[in-house]
């Protein structure tokens, strides 16, 4: 239903940007399905994980492993240490967030 409803409202071709921590599976399948509607995507991940505790750590892992399936799929993504701005982020990028 969403699908239809956002192909209604958004030319083909549009950029699209997914700003996301990537905590779990389905933005990466949503990135996937637009950029197969033919809308250019680019995630922008905000790092929320930390590394005190083993589930920290796994979730960590867990991003990791997303960031490269999207990657893989050739969807740019752009790693987002939540030490930097996200200006200072995206000039470092500079359009290579492959």
């Amino acid at each position: 239903v969403w699908e239809s409803q956002f192909r209604k409202h958004v030319e083909a071709g549009t950029q699209v940007v997914l700003l996301s921590p990537l905590v779990d599976d389905d933005v990466v399948a949503l990135a996937d399905r637009l950029d197969a509607f033919g809308y250019p995507v680019t995630a922008v991940s905000p790092d929320a994980t930390g590394d005190r505790t083993a589930g920290q750590r796994l979730a960590r892992v867990s991003r990791r492993r997303r960031l490269s399936e999207l990657r893989r799929r050739g969807i740019p993504v752009v790693d987002w240490d939540a030490a930097d701005s996200l200006d200072a982020t995206l000039a470092r990028y500079d359009g290579r967030a492959r």
